[in-house]
């Protein structure tokens, strides 16, 4: 079934000719410029103010945040964007 289309290589055929061209060992230095990524924990965020919040939200927060194992600031935020 020969219909004039070029398969593209697959496998171990894809790699015949060498690795592509993007996995180049110069490719990285496009990336030397950049700064060291900053972890999310290396600083402190406020409290969520789970106070404010109407006592049936704040009690549901709560409970789903217990029960999924999440911070309590996730189902806070997700019930305060359906109100």
């Amino acid at each position: 079934m020969s219909g004039g289309w070029d398969r593209p290589p697959q496998g171990r055929e894809a790699w015949e000719e060498g690795p592509p061209s993007w996995l180049d060992d110069d490719a990285g230095s496009q990336w030397d410029g950049w700064e060291e990524p900053i972890p999310f924990d290396s600083f402190e965020v406020p409290v969520f103010p789970v106070d404010s919040l109407p006592s049936w939200m704040k009690h549901w927060s709560q409970e789903v945040a217990i029960a999924h194992q999440v911070p309590i600031d996730l189902p806070a935020m997700l019930s305060l964007s359906v109100v």
